[in-house]
Formats: C-alpha cells, sequence, structure tokens
C-alpha cells in the first residue's frame, strides 16, 4: 500500500500537554531521557547484574509499556541480558508533578525499585521534565521572511514551485527540498513530486527507506531543522546536549539527511512502518503531524560576526504508518557552532 508525503509549508507552535495522571499525559514527557536515566540508576544499583526483567512501570491509571521497553534497550545497549527469567528485576510508578492538578505540568516524578537476585530490594527515584520535542504546522509552504541575498525591502513569497525532483518555497527561493528512497542497491533515488489539489506529493510505501536532502542556494549559510511526524531529527541524540542541533548548509551546497542523528558517526535512518512503533508516537504527547515531514530554513552566521541582511526577529519556537528508527547508517558529522536567525522558509510533506 503506498503512502504519500505532501510538501506545505509552517510556522512553529509549542505542543502542550497539560497526575491521578491522566493517561494522555503520560506520553507528555520525553520517555528517551527517562529511560536512559532508569537504566543508569538500575546499573549503579546493580553493578554486578548481569541479567535483568524490566516490569511494568504504572501511573495511576494507566501501564507505561513503551518507558519499560525502551529502558530494557537501554540496558540491552550495556551488553546485559534483558527478558523474561532475569534475576534481577525493575518495576516502578510514575507521579505527576506538581501533585496539585490546579498547576500545570512541569514533569514527572519516577519511584523505582530494584529486586536483586540475593533477594534485597533498593528503591530510587528519578524526576524528569516535561519536554515537548516536536513542533505544528500553522501556514502552508512558502517563505516567511525575504532570503538574505533579497534587496533590503524585499517581501516574502509563498509559491510552492516544483523544480525537477525539488520543491522550493517560491520559484526564487534559495532554499529547497527532495525525498531520496533507498533502493534495494542502497542507493538513494530522488521522487518526483506531483500536484494533488492543493498538495504536492511523492510517493512512499511501508517499508521504505528514505532521507530528506536539503538545498542552499544562497550567499550564507543555512540551516535546516529537519522534523519527522512532527519531531526534530535530534531528538534521539545520544547526547542530550545535541537534541536542539540544527543541520549547517553551506553556501551554494546541498546536505542529504539520512534519519534520526544519535551520534556524530551515526543515524537511525528514517523508514515507513506502523504507526504504533514510530518515534513520534512514543515521544510526542498526541502527536498531530505524524506523517509528515517539514524543513524550516534560516541564516547561519559564524559566533561574533554580524547577522546576514533582512534577518527576522527570532520567534521562540492516528494514522496508519509513521516514520521508525530503521537500520543504522554512517553518517559522519562535523559540530560547530553557529548564530541561528529567524526563520526564512518551510516546507512541509505529508505521507
Amino acid at each position: 500500500m503506498k503512502r504519500y508525503i505532501t510538501f506545505t509549508s509552517v510556522a512553529f507552535v509549542t505542543l502542550l500537554a497539560s497526575m491521578t495522571a491522566k493517561a494522555d499525559e503520560t506520553t507528555a514527557f520525553n520517555r528517551f531521557d527517562a529511560a536512559r536515566k532508569v537504566a543508569q540508576i538500575v546499573m549503579q544499583i546493580a553493578p554486578n547484574e548481569r541479567s535483568f526483567f524490566v516490569r511494568e512501570f504504572r501511573a495511576p491509571s494507566s501501564n507505561n509499556v513503551g518507558l519499560s521497553k525502551l529502558i530494557g534497550e537501554q540496558l540491552t545497549k550495556e551488553n546485559l541480558t534483558v527478558g523474561p527469567g532475569g534475576s534481577t528485576e525493575v518495576e516502578g510508578r510514575l507521579h505527576r508533578l506538581p501533585r496539585d492538578l490546579s498547576k500545570p505540568l512541569t514533569g514527572f516524578s519516577i519511584q523505582g525499585a530494584v529486586f536483586l537476585s540475593n533477594g534485597n530490594e533498593r528503591r530510587f527515584t528519578v524526576n524528569v521534565n516535561n519536554r515537548d520535542d516536536g513542533h505544528s504546522a500553522v501556514t502552508d509552504t512558502g517563505e516567511t521572511s525575504p532570503s538574505p541575498d533579497t534587496t533590503p525591502g524585499g517581501i516574502a513569497v509563498s509559491d510552492p514551485t516544483i523544480v525537477g525532483t525539488e520543491l522550493r518555497p517560491s520559484p526564487s527561493s534559495p532554499y529547497g527540498v527532495e525525498i531520496l528512497v533507498e533502493s534495494a542497491s542502497g542507493q538513494l533515488q530522488p521522487l518526483t513530486p506531483f500536484k494533488d489539489g492543493n498538495l504536492i506529493k511523492v510517493s512512499l510505501k511501508q517499508g521504505d527507506i528514505y532521507a530528506v536532502r536539503v538545498h542552499n542556494r544562497s550567499s550564507f549559510e543555512a540551516a535546516a531543522d529537519v522534523l519527522i511526524d512532527g519531531l526534530g531529527r535530534f531528538s534521539l541524540a545520544d547526547d542530550v546536549d545535541q537534541r536542539d542541533n540544527r543541520d549547517i548548509i553551506l553556501p551554494g551546497s546541498q546536505r542529504t539527511v539520512p534519519g534520526y542523528y544519535r551520534t556524530t558517526e551515526l543515524v537511525d535512518s528514517f523508514q515507513i512502518g506502523e504507526y504504533s512503533k514510530s518515534v513520534a508516537a512514543q515521544v510526542l504527547p498526541n502527536p498531530t503531524d505524524v506523517g509528515t515531514v517539514t524543513v524550516t530554513f534560516a541564516a547561519a552566521w559564524k559566533i561574533g560576526e554580524n547577522p546576514p541582511p533582512n534577518e527576522p526577529p527570532v520567534a521562540k519556537s492516528l494514522p496508519p504508518v509513521g516514520t521508525v528508527a530503521g537500520p543504522p547508517r554512517k553518517d559522519p558529522t562535523v559540530k560547530v557552532e553557529r548564530n541561528i536567525g529567524g526563520i526564512r522558509a518551510v516546507v512541509k510533506l505529508r505521507y
């Protein structure tokens, strides 16, 4: 069955999640951070244990099976055995922070227990902040500010334009996006967009591994923010300090983004799979942008330099399928520091 990616344009708004914990509130925190923290504490409590069984992590009105699975995956990464029959068992409960339901949700307290193979029990507490790693689209494809090469006083244009296999926010925009699908031989082949009413689509089918190619034809560096299903592609970074990163595209250049960033050497490829297994379904509270790929473009400049022309003010910024973390791919990355300006243009894709 074919799925489609639709190109439209976006701006950013913050997704807000408001514990007796409500069932929907238990998805409002970053479970990857929580799983990593819990796994680290468990290994500190039981440094000599080699096999574990992770039981349910419960909220007062629901089970958080996804968190249990992620904790197990973190332990497995440390070459530990995880599964039924493990000599050391782990379980926990989630509690809303603050407990006062009249106050906005700020995070969760995870109260857990480790049952050691010698019969002893050790308890621990982990606090996790409420985080939103995604953004929602509120406008159509187009420019939100003139490109840095535009004469001062120029105007932004919203006129999505297909040029070959590339979609641009406007005919004169220096920015563009392509979707490439991986062939059986591992080669990336660009897909040709086509119009369907007010939408612009490319065909993808379940199981396809794809990449996003971003173009920057301006005379200045560009910072591209690639979001899959409303979730930033850096949101799975092993180093939590890198989860707000952007891809820097050199002037007159392009960058092929092959997947969710994990380290400077590896990514998890983008692959079409079941919605329930999609990364967004595991991380975002009630995701509304599942089935989309969004790219925003901003100018970038080195620390200490003046910003490019036309720099805008910087704003704060249940479908059948979603994008899962596919097989790992090599993607050597060099870290640099840059100032990031306001959004110049946005392209959004739905599948």
